[in-house]
């Protein structure tokens, strides 16, 4: 690249009083034949006051052929978690930038991955040059495997895979105590008391679940549970091993 004030005698700007302005204008101009595309030049501004001050020139390199003689170029950057918890709501946000003048408006996102969740397509259109930002949000099942995942971003066109973006995240294992209701049916004399007792973590898990009974109850309570004292307490006990959910 050549890159000059325009005209060269402001490569030089002998005085500015405080407060003053001024403005001139830079030429870029290529010394080689280049694809269209975006591209970052470096601006070096040296002032008596201060150290040298780094400026980027955007610039959009396009051809004058027609569009159809050229490839598409996108850039994309995606951002998400790393490490997702599967009991909460996921953000996913893209950010997308048509690299040159090719009109991308039938472009689409494929999503793929083992997590069924993370299977999906979305029209992410394109006009020439344009950049933009899109987001989408995700709500795994709370009994996702813990692992870690690859999740395919493939950008389609009209058929034609163009760009394949790949992230990894992993799911931690979410280990909770369990969970527990009771329900009661009473007859005449009697109580027959049921516990429904659930694991929602997303790994196989052993615990102990214990309820409380008092010293006369005790004496009259018929169940395959253990009897524990504990500090002048005491429960019935049972160990119960659940798959997740």
């Amino acid at each position: 690249w050549n890159v000059d004030p325009n005209p060269l005698s402001d490569k030089v700007i002998e005085v500015l009083e405080p407060g003053e302005s001024y403005e001139t204008t830079i030429l870029a101009q290529t010394t080689d034949e280049l694809d269209a595309g975006i591209y970052y030049l470096n601006l070096e501004v040296d002032g008596d006051q201060e150290d040298t001050q780094d400026v980027s020139l955007k610039v959009y390199l396009g051809y004058s052929e027609e569009e159809a003689q050229y490839l598409p170029s996108i850039s994309a950057q995606v951002e998400l978690d790393t490490e997702i918890d599967p009991r909460e709501v996921q953000t996913v946000v893209f950010n997308l930038e048509n690299g040159n003048s090719r009109n991308l408006s039938e472009l689409v996102l494929h999503i793929e991955s083992e997590l069924e969740e993370f299977t999906l397509d979305i029209p992410v259109g394109l006009e020439p040059l344009e950049s933009k930002t899109q987001e989408f949000s995700v709500s795994l099942n709370p009994y996702t495997q813990a692992k870690e995942y690859s999740i395919f971003f493939v950008f389609d066109l009209e058929g034609e895979i163009i760009k394949v973006v790949e992230e990894k995240i992993t799911v931690p294992a979410v280990v909770s105590d369990f969970a527990w209701t009771l329900t009661e049916d009473k007859s005449f004399l009697k109580s027959a008391q049921t516990f429904l007792v659930s694991n929602d973590g997303n790994v196989e898990n052993s615990q102990d679940f214990r309820y409380a009974i008092g010293t006369l109850e005790s004496l009259f309570v018929a169940s395959d549970a253990s009897v524990l004292r504990e500090d002048g307490q005491q429960y019935l006990l049972w160990n119960v091993q659940l798959e997740p959910g």
